[in-house]
């Protein structure tokens, strides 16, 4: 894959490997969150809550840890997902993970963070551009994702796009049921 031409000279961005998946645990997904939303009768509601998101725990068992985040990413390569990079220095600051085809003519963004410190600096929509061509190039005429049910989640992607799911798709939905089920035609 051709390295893509992205706007922050300060970060280095590069295609992974499984073998690069380690880095995950450079990233602090931490957040404080007072607005969240939920779905009502297929329109997003927005609700008042206190979450204090901590970072992964750096091992153990469970879903808030480093090796369950690389094993999800490498359960989704082993399947055709492409992941990229950023990194500030040595240190994964962010990642992507694309996985061409969900269905036909639908990809789907699998996973996307942004550690804390270089959040709101548009690295999040770099690599979701970044990682389109691909969806492109595999014949997807739309990408899907399960969003976190966070303000700064859901109005990330809204900014760059996407809108409710019509129709959830219903293993997505089974597996994540709490979070906003979204689509961003190409």
């Amino acid at each position: 894959m051709q390295q893509p031409q992205l706007q922050n000279a300060d970060l280095r961005y590069a295609w992974l490997s499984p073998a690069d998946l380690h880095s995950i645990g450079d990233i602090d997904r931490s957040e404080e969150v007072r607005v969240g939303y939920e779905m009502h009768d297929g329109s997003l509601r927005r609700i008042d809550v206190h979450w204090d998101i901590p970072p992964w725990r750096p091992d153990g068992e469970g879903d808030h840890t480093v090796p369950a985040k690389i094993a999800f990413c490498r359960g989704h390569m082993d399947r055709g997902a492409v992941a990229m990079g950023a990194y500030d220095g040595d240190c994964m600051a962010a990642i992507g993970v694309l996985l061409p085809r969900l269905h036909e003519g639908m990809a789907q963004l699998a996973f996307l963070h942004v550690s804390r410190t270089h959040r709101r600096a548009g690295l999040g929509a770099e690599l979701l551009e970044a990682l389109l061509p691909v969806a492109r190039e595999h014949g997807a005429t739309a990408v899907y994702v399960t969003s976190a049910p966070t303000e700064s989640a859901v109005g990330f992607y809204l900014r760059n796009g996407f809108q409710v799911a019509d129709e959830p798709d219903p293993e997505l939905l089974a597996l994540e049921p709490e979070d906003i089920h979204m689509v961003k035609r190409l």
